[in-house]
């Protein structure tokens, strides 16, 4: 996406978070927001060459919960390889020391990725 005030690409992630029917939704609703608001938290202290820049959070009045971060200009790990190839190993020391690097930073301030995958590298 396109952050048009910045002039900046970033990544969005969203939360879709429909209206509660039922007491037992709103709970789940509002357990739903509290780890959006502490996650958006953590983000925020989180700041590593490694690892794309947080930028912001919103709720949007449907409900909504969106994190932007920066997009990573070479894309991810798994276009790279779709667009040439295999790669050969000092390339992939590379690719996976780099990676290494930003999970040791989150490791050392008690993070834990949770979806690392070719596509997020």
């Amino acid at each position: 996406a396109l952050e048009a005030n910045a002039g900046r690409r970033v990544v969005l992630w969203r939360c879709e978070a429909a209206p509660a029917t039922s007491p037992g939704e709103a709970a789940e609703l509002q357990r739903l927001r509290d780890r959006f608001a502490a996650q958006v938290h953590r983000l925020r202290l989180l700041r590593h060459a490694r690892l794309c820049p947080y930028f912001g959070a919103e709720v949007l009045p449907t409900g909504d919960l969106y994190i932007s971060l920066g997009y990573a200009p070479g894309g991810s790990v798994a276009d790279w390889l779709l667009d040439c190839g295999a790669v050969g190993e000092p390339a992939a020391r590379r690719v996976a020391r780099a990676a290494a690097e930003g999970l040791r930073f989150l490791h050392d301030q008690g993070e834990v990725h949770g979806s690392l995958h070719c596509g997020n590298v």
